[in-house]
């Protein structure tokens, strides 16, 4: 009696760890299919982003070495957050259409 116990077991046990995984890879696989064009930029970590890669002292020091890799639009991720930076002021009027706004100003409102 007791193997019948054993694969009655292993049966309760590979059922949901299947399920599990192949939960997973469906959902990997869409992803992947319907990710959006975006601009190249550096791999992120899992969950983090590249809120590590980043100097938290002197953050444009990192954008421009990014740049410098990238090109002048980068996409970044920070703590799940998708982030399309414009690094070069004449990026930002090629992709928003409007001059830049001054962002030191409180009432600065992007367009």
């Amino acid at each position: 009696m007791a193997p019948a116990v054993d694969s009655r077991l292993a049966i309760l046990t590979v059922l949901p760890a299947s399920f599990v995984v192949i939960t997973y890879l469906k959902r990997f696989i869409r992803n992947r299919r319907n990710k959006p064009h975006l601009p190249p930029g550096p791999v992120p970590l899992p969950l983090l982003g590249n809120v590590l890669s980043i100097n938290t002292k002197e953050p444009w020091l990192t954008y421009t070495e990014w740049a410098a890799t990238y090109g002048d639009l980068l996409f970044v991720r920070l703590l799940g957050q998708e982030v399309v930076k414009v690094i070069y002021v004449g990026q930002y009027m090629l992709v928003y259409g409007t001059p830049g706004v001054p962002f030191s100003s409180p009432d600065a409102r992007m367009p």
